[in-house]
């Protein structure tokens, strides 16, 4: 059997799914969390909402960095999979300067901005 038969999607995806229930079911076995069904694990406010406890709001301090990262890590699928070639290039160094650029506009978006 070669190994290219794993690489089939419906086989790749099927495997993966055989994987993922495995984990679940033995996380399930060994976690206390999922025995108590008033824990935290289904908590309302584990999404957002206030908690009932605390009367604190989430904070977004660090949103704008982890949107960055998201766009660089796009960015990077894309240019890797341009040909290396001088089209390819041609390709990729206008698509990585509009990144920069909409990387420079969301990092300086959370400075104060002067009044106008």
């Amino acid at each position: 059997m070669e190994a290219v038969f794993l690489l089939v999607p419906p086989v790749a995806f099927g495997l993966f799914l055989l994987i993922t229930m495995l984990i679940d079911r033995v996380g399930a076995t060994i976690s206390a969390d999922r025995a108590d069904p008033d824990s935290a694990l289904g908590a309302s406010w584990a999404s957002g909402e206030a908690h009932p406890d605390r009367a604190n709001k989430p904070q977004y301090r660090m949103y704008h960095i982890g949107i960055g990262f998201t766009i660089i890590h796009v960015a990077v699928l894309l240019v890797g999979t341009v040909p290396v070639t001088v089209e390819g290039a041609v390709l990729a160094m206008p698509l990585l300067a509009v990144v920069g650029l909409g990387l420079f506009a969301l990092l300086d978006s959370d400075k104060p901005q002067p009044e106008r």
